[in-house]
């Protein structure tokens, strides 16, 4: 594999890249979240505990491959499940996923959070 010392010349030289390398997946989620652009395929719902993926096939063709390297849907939503979010499966949230370190205008409770297939990965402050 080959590392790019940055993302101009990935770009210029159409090869996909991840937007931030040194960030773990929840940071990467938040940057998803907080991006206006993403808000009609992914939003936070209005508590800020949770989100919703409202748009699943805007969201797998249009957004995930502007955050990470071949991600097909079925496979982040399995690093959903590794990273311990829970999908709410009834009421008024459901399908919403929810982590109690996961909230809207709070990056630094990430850190927090780990990967339970990979222990190592934890964020770095």
């Amino acid at each position: 594999e080959v590392a790019f010392g940055n993302n101009a010349f990935a770009s210029t030289h159409g090869v996909e890249m991840e937007e931030d390398n040194s960030k773990i997946f929840p940071q990467k989620l938040m940057d998803i979240l907080n991006e206006p652009s993403n808000q009609d395929a992914i939003h936070w719902l209005p508590h800020g505990r949770s989100f919703i993926i409202s748009n699943r096939e805007k969201f797998a063709n249009e957004v995930l491959p502007r955050y990470f390297r071949k991600t097909k849907y079925t496979s982040f939503t399995r690093k959903l499940n590794r990273w311990n979010f829970q999908r709410v499966t009834r009421g008024p949230e459901m399908g919403s996923y929810h982590h109690e370190f996961f909230r809207r205008g709070n990056e630094a409770m990430c850190i927090q959070m780990y990967c339970k297939n990979d222990r190592a990965k934890f964020a770095v402050t």
